[in-house]
């Protein structure tokens, strides 16, 4: 702003000011700024920058232990897995009741496959009527399924903490034969030995005697009237017990004569 502009708008607002001394002022206040700008002079505006601060390159001390932490769990791991059998990497292994639990689990859902990753491979079996070793397992389990065989409801208890761990499961058996002679479910037991996560022996003590009197040996005296020779179809006698045929021909027959067996009684 030019000095006298500035003089008479100072003049103007005080009625009685010192021109002389104002205008010394003024006039030292111009020599002392280089360059002013006027009004008409384009304003520059500079926004303040905020420097930011270094990043920081601290070290993270926590990672090595971490990592060394992973790698015993790695190493560790396959020999605990060699130490304890099979599981989840053998850190959840199943206790024994659970083991014999999910085997009767898995009896009732007809599940061969899943019932062979519990026994081992040396097992020995005495699952009269049905299975006598690893090689019928199969079959086995789909002749239960033909006749409808439920093991519940069970119950499992540790009887000898081992090892080798014993373990007793009671139950309750009822088959569709049963339910058409409309005979309740036959009590009985099987005994498990558990070794290393699997079952190394297997005893199913089968109420025979009870079952056979009341349920199997009415369906008999059917069959031989319906299907003279039917029981040489269905059937082999193997130490003074009759025993499925697992037969796939056999298998196939079973509903078949099982649902005529029932319309003959109940149709």
């Amino acid at each position: 702003m030019p000095v006298d502009a500035a003089f008479e708008q100072l003049r103007r607002a005080n009625p009685e000011p010192d021109p002389a001394a104002l205008r010394r002022y003024l006039q030292d206040i111009t020599n002392s700024t280089p360059t002013m700008a006027t009004r008409s002079d384009p304003m520059e505006t500079h926004t303040p920058t905020i420097p930011s601060p270094p990043p920081t390159n601290r070290r993270r001390r926590w990672l090595p232990a971490l990592v060394a932490g992973v790698l015993v769990l790695l190493v560790g791991v396959p020999f605990l897995v060699a130490r304890n059998g099979s599981g989840v990497f053998g850190l959840f292994q199943r206790s024994p009741v659970e083991i014999a639990e999910r085997y009767m689990e898995v009896r009732n859902a007809y599940d061969a496959e899943s019932a062979r990753s519990l026994l081992a491979d040396d097992v020995e079996m005495h699952d009269v009527p049905l299975i006598s070793n690893l090689g019928e397992l199969s079959a086995g389990f789909e002749a239960l399924r033909g006749y409808e065989f439920q093991f519940s409801p069970y119950e499992c208890v540790e009887t000898d903490a081992g090892p080798p761990a014993s373990v007793v499961c009671t139950y309750m058996m009822d088959t569709n034969l049963s339910r058409i002679v409309g005979y309740p479910p036959v009590e009985g037991s099987f005994n498990f030995t558990v070794a290393e996560g699997r079952i190394v022996r297997l005893i199913n003590n089968f109420n025979f005697n009870e079952f056979s009197v009341n349920v199997y040996e009415k369906f008999l005296v059917w069959l031989e009237t319906a299907h003279p020779g039917g029981f040489d179809q269905l059937f082999r006698i193997e130490g003074n017990v009759s025993t499925p045929r697992l037969t796939p021909e056999a298998l196939d027959l079973i509903p078949i004569y099982v649902a005529e067996f029932e319309e003959s009684l109940n149709g």
